[in-house]
């Protein structure tokens, strides 16, 4: 039973960062209906960010974790934020009538170049750190194994639930978000009524590359462990958790990261290591096979070739019927 406990709290800490990595893919998409691929280089970025704060405030002396983690989550946050923002700009926003191939090509010139450049800044090597807001509490179960909460799983834990709250309130009350809305269900409308579409974007995939941000300093204090390339597969798993999520769907996401979370972690426990990521990856082809929409599936436009060309359709029919097909019109 104790071994059990301590898996539900490593699971539920490994969550909480795939479910924001998940909830940034979703804005994304939920917005500009793309899929981007490269979101999880700001997961990597925003660890360097970290490591850079925590090595500068140790040569002035400052030690205190208290003051430590929340310094280079703020810098992370507004560095990476500041990313997301000018990726938009440069790569994404001339490229915003182009086919969905050129995007996807973009994202993946971005998944190479971004890392090599990190690379080549920083260093090739992997970095370890020291331990940050080390301690927690201890207790015993009842089969006598011993169970470890410690103080990063409760900063992740608590942290997460704040960050998802708050923008579970800016996007369903602010303006701001009223704005994100309109321009996800119809841009043209939006901008006839003074929407701002093209900042719009720019701000959603700053708020996007600001929680993978967190995700990545989260990482960067609970393992100590920071490479240039530690963005992909990491990335990958949060759209992982976003698809089995529901790709449309903010809460699904979270779900999703949970879900992804638990079975990786179940299976590190129990069965043999090596086979983990086949059976995440496994249950991505599976949940994209059997039920695209992910457990909190909703419906989506489809914009189609030509102007005005657009219709509704559910993730679970994906069928196109031909006219004359039954229940078709005439």
């Amino acid at each position: 039973m104790g071994y059990f406990v301590q898996q539900v709290i490593n699971a539920v800490t490994l969550g909480c960062m795939y479910g924001l990595i998940a909830t940034g893919f979703t804005l994304v998409q939920g917005l500009v209906g793309r899929i981007h691929l490269a979101h999880g280089l700001f997961y990597m970025v925003s660890a360097f960010h970290a490591v850079i704060v925590l090595m500068m405030l140790g040569v002035l002396g400052i030690t205190a974790s208290i003051v430590l983690v929340p310094l280079a989550l703020v810098f992370s946050i507004a560095a990476t934020a500041a990313w997301g923002w000018g990726m938009y700009r440069v790569a994404y926003r001339p490229l915003a009538r182009a086919p969905g191939y050129a995007v996807l090509m973009a994202a993946v010139g971005l998944l190479i170049a971004v890392p090599e450049a990190m690379r080549l800044v920083q260093t090739s090597d992997v970095l370890w750190l020291r331990p940050v807001l080390a301690g927690g509490i201890g207790f015993t179960a009842g089969d006598g194994f011993p169970v470890w909460l410690g103080f990063r799983n409760i900063m992740i834990v608590g942290a997460t639930v704040a960050v998802l709250t708050g923008h579970a309130m800016l996007v369903g009350r602010s303006r701001f978000g009223r704005h994100q809305r309109a321009c996800a269900d119809d841009p043209a409308m939006a901008a006839m009524l003074g929407v701002d579409r093209n900042r719009v974007i720019a701000t959603t995939y700053a708020i996007a590359a600001g929680l993978a941000a967190i995700a990545g300093v989260f990482a960067t204090v609970r393992y100590g462990v920071v490479s240039a390339y530690m963005g992909f597969l990491f990335g990958l798993k949060g759209f992982t958790a976003a698809v089995v999520g529901g790709i449309g769907s903010l809460p699904g996401a979270f779900a999703g990261g949970m879900i992804i979370a638990g079975l990786e972690t179940a299976w590190t426990g129990w069965f043999p290591i090596f086979y983990r990521d086949v059976v995440v990856f496994g249950v991505l082809i599976a949940v994209l096979v059997f039920r695209p929409a992910g457990i909190a599936g909703r419906e989506v436009l489809l914009r189609l070739p030509g102007a005005g060309g657009a219709r509704r359709q559910g993730w679970e029919d994906r069928r196109m019927r031909r006219p004359g097909d039954r229940g078709d019109g005439p």
